[in-house]
């Protein structure tokens, strides 16, 4: 089985920090491909959004976006603290990749399972209160 990984949108932030580091954050929308078998078609798997960070120039992988309760550094990303100024910058760039077709494209299929989920578990409620009375 083969996959291959290919960023359908990017954005970056690019910054230098307070000691001189280099920093890159990238914000990609990647759609994960997968090939069973020499031969086959590939076929889409899954959409999501990573982030990967690179130090002067060293590619540090991908790494998570988490927020802090308190202090100045309001979030980090890989082993780099974020202040509000450069967590904003982060976060409108996640808000442009997400404009994206194909991500408007799958948000509004998941919206539409979620529907379809909630429309179904009020029927068997409702079947099951009949049923019981």
């Amino acid at each position: 089985m083969d996959y291959k990984y290919n960023a359908i949108a990017t954005e970056a932030v690019n910054y230098k920090s307070s000691g001189g580091i280099d920093i890159l954050i990238t914000v990609s929308i990647v759609e994960e491909m997968t090939r069973f078998c020499e031969g086959m078609d590939w076929s889409r798997k899954s959409l999501d959004i990573k982030y990967r960070l690179h130090l002067d120039g060293k590619d540090q992988g991908l790494v998570h976006l988490q927020k802090n309760d308190s202090g100045e550094v309001v979030a980090k990303i890989g082993k780099v603290g974020l202040k509000q100024d450069r967590y904003s910058q982060v976060l409108a760039a996640l808000e442009s990749v997400k404009t994206n077709s194909e991500w408007q494209k799958k948000i509004a299929a998941e919206k539409q399972a979620a529907a379809t989920d909630e429309d179904y578990r009020q029927h068997t409620a409702r079947v099951d209160a009949m049923m019981n009375a």
